[in-house]
């Protein structure tokens, strides 16, 4: 500490009262980490064509070691502030992911792909430090006042099955189908918990956990083509469209099941296009469906439930004019349909908090040189 850093403090730990403001030093020291990553990695494959068929096989192997330093509460008698002390941790572990993919090539246009594939998605540092960081303003009772880390987050791995069907269209164009099922082990959510010790006792927050295991599985569909076999101007007109649907499960230590957070059953998006020697358009729709941003009881509550992002569907489009050679004419509109982003808490009819940004509108020129 310098000396106005080690008054500071002095001052927050005699005056308990303001050991909740996020301004002060102690409240900045327990949310302040630093960290590294490490990775050393190795892989081996071999390919195969067997007539119609290729093989791809291989194994990756990863080596990771992560480290973090961060700050810790010292406490006193009957949950009283004493100071900070310094924490550090690591964890060092290697994973092994073997992999298998075929295509088989049905005919010149058609393709049939599976593949067997191991993944894997680290914690965040973020994630892993033990920090609290308090909201500025929140009160004890706010559902997100305070956000902590967990330095027991371990990795999550998953098992991965694909099966796809693409078909290549005659002029530019793709159309594909497939489903596909995944087996997670460690999935990283964030539970709503109480925090209890000094400074910060009785208030509610989010952590990152882990769950034991989870399932998705699914379906998605493609499909792209330009439509020139169409007469004159509307050759140019085209169609970009995907989506997925999917289903999912877990289980927590106070929940036998719940669909997994953060997964939306419904995903989309279209798109029109134009393209023509002078001009350039995209109209575009996406949709994204509502999922668990964190986890609660599970009952509709608006103060205990799980927290939901609210479904969202946004329209955005953009035009492009050649002037000349050189110069281009850009323009372009974001949200033009004003839809709305938010959460809401147990039911649709609680909202935490529900946002409009309007819409945008750029207007570019653009010179080659």
């Amino acid at each position: 500490f310098s000396p106005a850093e080690q008054q500071s403090e002095d001052y927050v730990i005699n005056n308990p009262v303001l050991v909740v403001d996020p301004t002060t030093v102690l409240a900045a020291k327990l949310a302040t980490f630093t960290g590294s990553e490490r990775i050393a990695s190795g892989y081996v494959s071999y390919s195969i064509d067997v007539n119609a068929a290729h093989l791809l096989v291989g194994v990756r192997a990863e080596q990771t070691n992560t480290s973090y330093d961060a700050f810790g509460a010292m406490h006193g008698p009957n949950k009283t502030i004493a100071g900070t002390a310094p924490l550090n941790g690591a964890k060092s572990y290697m994973n092994v992911f073997p992999n298998a993919q075929l295509r088989y090539a049905l005919d010149e246009q058609t393709n049939l792909r599976v593949a067997l594939t191991t993944s894997m998605a680290r914690p965040l540092y973020s994630d892993l430090a033990p920090t609290v960081t308090l909201a500025a303003g929140a009160l004890p009772t706010d559902r997100n006042a305070i956000s902590a880390g967990n330095p027991d987050l371990k990795p999550m791995t998953a098992w991965n099955q694909d099966v796809m069907l693409e078909h290549f269209l005659p002029a530019v164009g793709l159309v594909s189908a497939g489903v596909f099922a995944k087996q997670i082990s460690n999935y990283i959510y964030q539970q709503s918990f109480t925090y209890s010790g000094a400074p910060y006792d009785g208030y509610n927050g989010t952590r990152p956990q882990n769950a034991t295991s989870g399932t998705l599985s699914g379906v998605e569909g493609a499909w792209q083509e330009r439509f020139d076999f169409l007469p004159g101007a509307l050759s140019g007109l085209g169609l970009d469209a995907n989506g997925t649907w999917t289903q999912s499960n877990t289980s927590t230590p106070t929940r036998t099941s719940m669909n997994l957070p953060r997964q939306a059953k419904w995903n989309y998006n279209m798109a029109s296009t134009y393209a023509g020697d002078l001009l350039t358009a995209r109209v575009t729709v996406q949709y994204n469906g509502s999922y668990i941003y964190k986890v609660g009881d599970g009952t509709p509550s608006p103060t205990s439930g799980d927290t939901y992002m609210m479904p969202h569907t946004q329209v955005d489009a953009s035009v492009n004019v050649s002037v000349n050679d050189r110069t281009q004419l850009v323009l372009q509109g974001l949200n033009l349909n004003n839809a709305a982003f938010g959460y809401y808490t147990g039911t649709s009819l609680s909202f935490v908090q529900k946002e409009f940004y309007g819409k945008t509108a750029t207007m570019a020129v653009r010179y080659h040189l």
